[in-house]
């Protein structure tokens, strides 16, 4: 597993599947700001969207090599993330 720590509070950290229900409620609390950037935003409307679609999706772009979701840790609560794609 990926993860950087930046400083003793702050950190990145690969989203896994087990982070589905954190992540949801951080975009659930600002849907409405993200949604301007983030079109699969309305897409999922729970946990298990992430969960079982688009966390794997990262997973799978990350273990082959060509993307990396990382969350941005601060004092150990998900606060944001941030994502390279289609590295090469």
């Amino acid at each position: 597993m990926f993860m950087h720590h930046i400083t003793d509070q702050l950190s990145l950290k690969l989203i896994e599947r087990q982070d589905a229900e954190a992540l949801y409620a951080l975009v659930d609390a600002n849907r409405e700001h993200l949604r301007e950037w983030l079109g699969w935003v309305d897409g999922t409307t729970g946990p298990d969207g992430y969960r079982n679609e688009i966390i794997p999706a990262w997973l799978t772009a990350y273990a082959k090599g060509n993307g990396l979701t990382c969350g941005i840790y601060l004092e150990g609560e998900l606060v944001g993330t941030v994502a390279l794609h289609e590295i090469n």
